[in-house]
């Protein structure tokens, strides 16, 4: 992907570019590993894309899962590799820095938050030909081994940890206070989409850098979610918000006019458009 990704460069005008490119080629399958090197280029000046996805293949390197090996053993060989041999965790002491949603900081820290680890994990698995599932449980993201009859899931920021189907519908219970409705339940434990994924990480960081008041951070993290989702109109919201506040006044009333078009009955769309006037006034 190396010479593909120059050429892109060169006539796109950047990373930012690629992506765009990346997600119109791919849409849902976006590749994980390509979209998080991408983002993190953005996020640094100094990071090669090509680079980043160099370093998973050698993350790769000395796993060895035996063809005939069951989704068990499978998974007990990559925890090994991954969280004994690399020493990968989750960052419990700083959850929510914006690092921790960066593939170039989790590579070298050796630790993130759930989504970053495993999308690390799927990534140095589908290197040595073991697919596992994005598992966007709420609140922790999980992966689950596609072979695996029936299927048990795989806690990457917890070094690998094992849950059964049980344990998480009960943490689910937990969590929502309440016993959860069956198709609720269902889409708490159904894969989700590469491009999901990749937005999930993103609003990550996107909320990481406006808890530290990181606005032009956060208008990058709401550009990256825009491209991976032109959909996502209470991005275009957002987007004006930060905008605004960054003095960027025109560009601002153009993202809060775009959103009220597309949800002219949102639950705030008065209170954008009262602002949009005094904006204009």
């Amino acid at each position: 992907m190396g010479i593909l990704s120059q050429r892109l460069r060169e006539n796109n005008g950047g990373v930012h570019s690629e992506l765009m490119t990346l997600v119109r080629l791919y849409r849902d399958e976006l590749p994980l590993d390509r979209a998080a090197s991408l983002i993190a280029a953005e996020e640094g000046s100094k990071q090669d894309p090509d680079a980043l996805v160099c370093a998973l293949d050698r993350l790769a390197e000395g796993l060895y899962i035996p063809e005939q090996a069951s989704p068990f053993e499978a998974v007990a060989r990559l925890n090994h590799h991954l969280f004994e041999v690399h020493q990968f965790k989750g960052d419990v002491a700083q959850f929510d820095a914006p690092e921790n949603s960066l593939l170039n900081h989790v590579i070298e820290r050796r630790k993130g938050l759930p989504v970053l680890l495993s999308l690390i994990a799927i990534e140095v698995s589908r290197r040595v030909g073991l697919e596992l599932l994005p598992i966007p449980f709420p609140t922790h993201f999980l992966v689950a081994p596609a072979a695996a009859d029936p299927r048990f899931y795989v806690d990457p920021f917890h070094k690998g940890e094992v849950h059964r189907a049980g344990y998480l519908r009960a943490r689910l219970n937990r969590i929502l206070g309440q016993n959860v409705e069956e198709d609720l339940w269902l889409d708490a434990i159904a894969p989700a989409t590469n491009s999901a994924m990749i937005f999930r990480m993103c609003n990550n960081l996107k909320a990481a850098y406006l808890r530290r008041g990181n606005i032009k951070g956060a208008l990058r993290a709401v550009e990256h979610l825009l491209i991976i989702d032109p959909g996502a109109y209470e991005e275009l919201r957002d987007r004006g918000a930060l905008q605004t506040q960054l003095g960027h006044t025109d560009e601002g009333i153009a993202d809060f006019e775009a959103y009220i078009a597309a949800r002219p009955y949102a639950p705030d769309a008065d209170d954008v458009a009262q602002y949009l006037a005094s904006l204009k006034s």
